[in-house]
């Protein structure tokens, strides 16, 4: 290419946008790695939780109930140390991935080009905020205090207990999966950007991610959501319960417990007793059985529905049983017809009285007919219309096969004529 073709107006323009649609996709990319480093730390932080949940309750049990203050031991010290600075790293990494989040919008010209994150303009200030505080907010090491609540009587609530807030960090598992199971256009070739604004689907959501995992994979999708659903609640019952329940002494009688709500069983040998563990059985239930529902309606349901080939066969079961029901109906109609034909050219009076008793059953079965014919089933239905086009498509094939061998058949005949013209030719000579 010559330097005046490539210095024109065009050809900067052209060069100028796909520099800027490959550091997009590169941006994307980079957005998808913090979104994976966000949720492996989210999972340490659940993970101390979880052993926190259990720890916290030996702590406080090896000291006088009554106490202002405890003394943690150090391994729940180091535990917390390690739950901190998971956080710390988790909020890094959440300002990092919006920070690249206002670079794709700046270089996708969906916000002005000097656009930061702080900024009105660039519409993520509330969503940094609000992700902030649930992946910011937990005790840090050094706080473990007790407090007394005056409204409930022989209630102390542990500072430590907040802990259980974080396992709301779990919301980062949507994201993970849709980079990950490939759902999403960032995940796909570049194609895919221009079908999903094409159709105008939002493939970035956690919503189209969810709905394509439990479409795919609709069993592993539905046991993999309720295994979480069960541990984040046995965490949390563990957490908010098990310092007032005297029923519930061990994780092993939350295990049980969440598992015979979200089932709904309840055999209520165990039953929460504070507003927080009625709170978290009550949605891990909810949760749980919405879980349920979609497998039903994905699995169940969904195997329960005709497929067309299938609707074709009942569609042809239900003529061949309408066209009997009106042999039937014509053929008893005749046989009467008949018989009172038959009985009116009697002369005696007798023969008269059964020729008027057969006139009203004729014309009763004249009205059954015409009953019976009303119930035709539609020939321009679905099934028939797929058969019909079926057979038209298989019928056009066999015609185009037939004139494909008269043409092939007519071009030897003609090879063969020439042939012998020229051996008669040959022979004359």
């Amino acid at each position: 290419m010559s330097c005046s073709e490539a210095s024109t107006p065009a050809w900067r323009a052209t060069v100028a946008t796909l520099q800027r649609l490959d550091c997009v996709h590169q941006l994307t990319k980079s957005r998808s790695r913090l979104e994976n480093t966000m949720f492996l730390l989210a999972f340490v932080t659940i993970a101390c939780v979880m052993v926190e949940s259990e720890l916290i309750w030996g702590e406080i049990q090896g000291q006088q109930r009554d106490a202002k203050a405890l003394a943690p031991s150090t391994g729940f010290l180091a535990l917390k140390c390690a739950l901190s600075g998971a956080t710390l790293a988790l909020v890094a990494a959440l300002a990092l991935r919006y920070h690249v989040e206002c670079r794709i919008l700046v270089e996708t010209k969906q916000v002005a080009p000097r656009a930061k994150l702080f900024n009105s303009s660039s519409g993520l200030r509330g969503r940094f905020l609000a992700e902030l505080v649930v992946c910011a907010f937990h005790v840090p090491p050094g706080m473990s205090s007790l407090v007394s609540l005056q409204w409930q009587r022989d209630a102390n609530f542990y500072l430590d207990q907040l802990d259980v807030l974080v396992l709301v960090r779990i919301y980062l598992l949507g994201r993970f999966l849709r980079n990950t199971l490939g759902f999403s256009a960032s995940a796909s070739p570049y194609y895919a950007h221009l079908t999903t604004a094409f159709h105008r689907v939002d493939a970035t959501s956690v919503w189209f991610t969810a709905k394509c995992a439990f479409q795919k994979f609709p069993f592993l999708a539905t046991v993999a959501a309720l295994g979480v659903d069960w541990v984040l609640t046995t965490i949390a019952l563990n957490f908010v319960e098990r310092g007032r329940n005297e029923q519930l002494t061990n994780i092993n009688e939350a295990i049980w417990l969440a598992i015979v709500t979200m089932t709904s069983v309840g055999y209520g040998e165990i039953a929460p007793q504070s507003l927080g563990g009625k709170l978290t059985i009550v949605l891990g239930a909810i949760v749980g059985g919405s879980i349920i529902t979609c497998l039903l309606r994905v699995v169940l349901i969904d195997a329960l529905l005709i497929s067309p080939q299938e609707k074709v066969v009942l569609d042809v079961v239900e003529f061949h049983d309408f066209a009997r029901r009106q042999k039937h109906a014509a053929a008893f109609l005749v046989q009467l017809a008949w018989k009172w034909h038959r009985e009116r050219q009697a002369q005696n009076g007798a023969n008269r009285h059964r020729a008027s008793k057969y006139k009203h059953r004729v014309y009763a079965a004249a009205e059954t007919l015409r009953l019976v014919r009303f119930t035709q089933p539609s020939m321009g239905g679905g099934g028939f219309l797929l058969a019909n086009t079926t057979m038209a498509t298989q019928l056009g094939a066999l015609q185009e096969q037939l004139a494909a061998c008269r043409s092939r058949s007519l071009l030897e005949m003609d090879a063969t004529s020439q042939l012998l013209r020229n051996i008669a030719a040959t022979s004359r000579e």
